[in-house]
């Protein structure tokens, strides 16, 4: 059996994990990381929290959820996009003071917080079946980060439009998405931005029961996930991975690791701080 394409798709690619520890130094300088060079020494324990927020949201404790009252307007950008994914993925309130994120980037000409704010706001379009509109903002969203240069967040709105390709059963354009945007993160020093992208790959062979093919994009993006020297703890991304894994298995006739995952899958997945998430998961597994 299969998840329900749009809710494995929406739920998965909303987490856009990545996780930088405190003071995290990149070993490997070939590869894109466009915040690290455009980010201020000031503003970096910030950027730490908010990567941490989609990446490795269980580590960030309550006593990190503030901001010093003179705070730039770039740490409080990096702010609000950690509570934006802290609350979508671990249920933490979002704060009362939360402005336009668009039309703060706007005033404190910071581009890449522009585009940002649009790729979140397609996000819940889409959330709400308002894919048209969705689609005109992730068409910005690329346009803008490929002027600034901010591959990552490029490679992020492509996946997002092979999710809606995908969602109308436009195959052929999804996956064609899906590919750009692998090809542009794998460019980038976040790993997990990859292994998402190879699992949706992964489930649209899945949802046309081509097992193999399906089995060796699934296996490739657990593999760079748990290669990762970053050490990811996104526990919904994993779940969906190992449900997955579950279906193909079950398709390829092995019931013993289909179990196995199955169990994996809930375990992972219940482990998130979100009720919503936990609430989607067990929807879906009952399905399988």
């Amino acid at each position: 059996m299969h998840f329900p394409i749009k809710t494995l798709s929406c739920a998965l690619l909303a987490v856009i994990g990545l996780f930088f520890q405190t003071g995290y130094v990149f070993a490997n300088t070939d590869k894109h990381i466009y915040l690290e060079e455009h980010i201020s020494p000031e503003s970096q324990p910030m950027l730490s929290t908010y990567f941490r927020s989609m990446g490795k949201p269980r580590s960030i404790k309550e006593n990190v959820l503030t901001v010093p009252q003179d705070a730039s307007p770039e740490t409080l950008a990096l702010y609000y996009f950690a509570r934006i994914y802290l609350e979508r993925y671990e249920g933490v309130p979002l704060p009362d003071d939360m402005p336009d994120l668009i039309e703060f980037g706007r005033k404190h000409n910071m581009p890449w917080v522009v585009a940002e704010a649009k790729l979140n706001k397609a996000i819940r379009m889409i959330e709400l079946d308002d894919d048209w509109h969705a689609e005109l903002l992730l068409h910005d969203v690329i346009g803008e980060s490929r002027d600034i240069g901010y591959l990552a967040l490029q490679g992020r709105a492509y996946r997002w439009m092979g999710n809606l390709e995908i969602a109308r059963n436009q195959i052929h354009n999804g996956l064609k998405h899906y590919r750009t945007a692998y090809e542009l993160l794998e460019n980038t020093v976040f790993e997990i931005q990859v292994a998402m992208t190879l699992n949706n790959i992964g489930t649209v062979y899945l949802d046309s029961s081509d097992w193999n093919r399906a089995s060796n994009y699934l296996k490739q993006a657990l593999d760079v996930y748990e290669s990762s020297e970053y050490e990811y703890d996104n526990s919904f991304f994993i779940g969906v991975i190992y449900a997955n894994l579950s279906i193909v298995h079950l398709g390829l006739g092995d019931s013993e690791k289909a179990e196995y995952y199955f169990h994996e899958a809930i375990r992972r997945s219940m482990q998130t701080g979100s009720d919503v998430i936990k609430h989607h998961s067990l929807s879906n597994f009952s399905q399988m």
